[in-house]
C-alpha cells in the first residue's frame, strides 16, 4: 500500500485497499469516511455518491450482492436527484446497479427496473461499463481457475 497517497487522502488509501483486494479493510475504512461526510454534508450531496458507490464495489466483489445493491439504490437516488436522470454518474450507477441485480436470486425485479437510456453519448457509456465488467469477470474466473 503506498503509505503517502493514503496520508494524502485518507478515502484514495481505502480505494487502494480494495483495489489491492483487502475488502473488509477497505470497506471498513470507507464506512469511517461515510460517517464522517454524514454528519457534514446534507443527506444528498453529492460527494457521497461516490463514497456509496466505492462501498457498493467493495461489497459486490465480496459477493455480498443484496448489501451492494441496497447501498448502490441510495447513490443511484442521489444522483438522479442532484445530477438528473442522464448524467454520465447516474447511468453508470444505473447499470452497475443491474448488473449487481443480475447476481441476486432471487432477481429483485419488484425493487429495481432499468430505466431507458436515449441512445447516444451516455447509451454507450452504460453499454461500456457492462462490457468492461464482464470482461472483469471472465478475467476474475480464469484468475480462479
Amino acid at each position: 500500500m503506498n503509505q503517502s497517497t493514503k496520508d494524502k487522502d485518507p478515502k484514495r488509501g481505502t480505494i487502494e485497499y480494495i483495489e489491492h483486494g483487502y475488502y473488509e479493510e477497505g470497506l471498513s475504512m470507507l464506512n469511517k469516511c461515510l460517517e464522517t461526510q454524514k454528519r457534514s454534508l446534507p443527506d444528498d450531496h453529492p460527494s457521497l455518491v461516490a463514497t456509496y458507490n466505492h462501498i457498493t464495489l467493495g461489497l459486490s466483489k465480496l459477493e455480498r450482492y443484496s448489501e451492494a445493491f441496497d447501498i448502490g439504490m441510495k447513490a443511484l437516488n442521489i444522483a438522479t436527484k442532484q445530477l438528473g436522470d442522464e448524467h454520465e454518474q447516474t447511468c453508470y450507477l444505473r447499470a452497475m446497479l443491474q448488473m449487481i441485480a443480475d447476481q441476486m436470486e432471487p432477481h429483485p425485479q419488484d425493487k429495481f427496473r432499468m430505466m431507458p437510456i436515449k441512445r447516444g453519448r451516455l447509451f454507450i457509456l452504460s453499454l461500456s461499463f457492462i462490457k468492461i465488467c464482464g470482461a472483469i469477470r471472465r478475467n476474475d474466473k480464469k484468475k480462479q481457475e
